[in-house]
């Protein structure tokens, strides 16, 4: 029976559910349609989620709904196929990156599909910096679908750290040929330098758009059902300082995270200035210094499973939320909490403060023993400044929620 129907033989889902996915899509009759390359909904991590929503709202919003997406996950594996054993051996160049893509027997699937595209739409979120083998096959997917199947291609939501010459030298090509290139802040046009980029435009990210939801009013925070982790879940009172981690943390291509008792410490000094303190996980990554927090100080902590509803109500809920997470804090800035933004894996952060326009320090995870100070003074500035401080932050955040659909609204004059 497996021989007819592998997927039988499977213990659980997992990527080959999604390349049967893929398959079925590319044999599918009937008229093109547009196809989401980067879908991120696979990963435990709610910046994953609401972005991958918001692109694929903002698409079927402009009359290019998506007729199937193709996985990160997809993406991961085809780059693990084409690239892991070069990328070891150092032997990679544009054209040796596009040539194993091209060999794989992933990317003839993904092929089949595009081919029946009648856009493509490249979600560039978290990809395009270091040597990412996921980012360079992502780039050659659009590159492929531009140059060898003449398809119009967008990438979009995207920020770009172009510091690795191969990298660099991708990414410029997809550039060239794509017909739409959007990036999701500020400081990535700035840092592009010297790469002459045709006609970028300045889209912000698509979390931005929960700015537009009415917030509810500021009540306790209770996250419901099996999902925040039942056994640390608990009630968030108004005012709670939330923690967080970062995408700087627990990486084997980041410095090892050693500040974890100058976490807690700061955790134990909120408590003492008489704030209550909880947790909050963006990211699954971060629940394996937040868990251990949560038990140690009996702490209630949301994990990363919880929805993006539930999280709004708990950034709501909250007086401000310290972390490194992008998404995360975007989503406490669109319901006018105050983010005390840290260091994240590359400077995206850091364009976030900029956007926002906020007046304290960032600080470093890892210099968490002299940043913890300065966090202590910015949340009793926070507490100080009151209800106008957030109406000035949910005012930015509403601002580059209207510019989160000129990406789109390209695709329809250029595509």
């Amino acid at each position: 029976m497996s021989d007819e129907m592998p997927l039988l033989a499977e213990p659980r889902f997992g990527l080959r559910h999604q390349q049967f996915l893929t398959a079925r899509a590319s044999m599918r009759d009937g008229p093109p349609f547009p196809v989401l390359v980067n879908d991120t909904r696979t990963q435990n991590n709610i910046g994953c989620r609401v972005t991958t929503e918001g692109v694929l709202a903002l698409m079927e919003a402009y009359g290019f709904p998506s007729g199937h997406s193709i996985t990160l996950s997809e993406l991961v594996d085809l780059s693990k196929a084409a690239l892991q054993e070069r990328h070891n051996e150092g032997s990679l160049d544009v054209e040796g990156v596009l040539e194993a893509v091209q060999a794989t027997a992933q990317y003839g699937s993904l092929a089949a599909l595009l081919k029946k595209a009648s856009l493509v739409v490249v979600n560039g979120e978290g990809s395009f910096y270091d040597r990412q083998l996921k980012g360079l096959a992502t780039l050659a997917v659009a590159i492929l679908a531009r140059e060898t199947l003449g398809k119009p291609v967008a990438i979009v939501n995207q920020s770009v750290v172009l510091d690795d010459p191969l990298m660099a030298a991708m990414a410029m090509r997809a550039y060239d040929s794509a017909d739409v290139v959007a990036f999701r802040e500020p400081m990535s046009l700035d840092r592009l330098g010297q790469h002459n980029v045709r006609r970028p435009i300045l889209a912000a990210d698509t979390a931005f758009l929960h700015a537009f939801a009415t917030p509810a009013e500021r009540v306790e925070a209770v996250p419901a059902g099996l999902f925040p982790n039942l056994y640390l879940a608990g009630r968030f009172p108004v005012g709670t300082v939330l923690l967080g981690g970062s995408s700087a943390l627990f990486r084997a291509d980041r410095p090892p995270f050693t500040g974890y008792a100058f976490y807690r410490d700061l955790a134990q000094a909120l408590l003492q200035r008489g704030h209550p303190v909880g947790l909050y996980a963006a990211d699954a990554a971060d629940e394996r210094m937040l868990s251990a927090l949560a038990v140690e100080l009996d702490l209630p902590m949301a994990s990363a499973a919880t929805p993006p509803q539930e999280v709004l109500a708990l950034m709501n809920a909250a007086s401000c939320y310290i972390s490194g997470r992008w998404h995360a804090s975007i989503l406490a800035a669109c319901v006018g909490t105050p983010p005390i933004l840290g260091s994240a894996n590359f400077f995206k952060t850091q364009a976030l403060h900029e956007m926002l326009e906020l007046p304290w320090k960032m600080f470093d995870y890892h210099d968490l023993e002299h940043d913890a100070q300065s966090i202590l003074q910015t949340v009793d500035a926070i507490f100080t400044a009151g209800d106008e401080l957030r109406s000035q932050i949910r005012q930015k955040a509403t601002h580059w929620a209207h510019t989160a659909h000129l990406w789109a609204e390209a695709c329809c004059t250029r595509g």
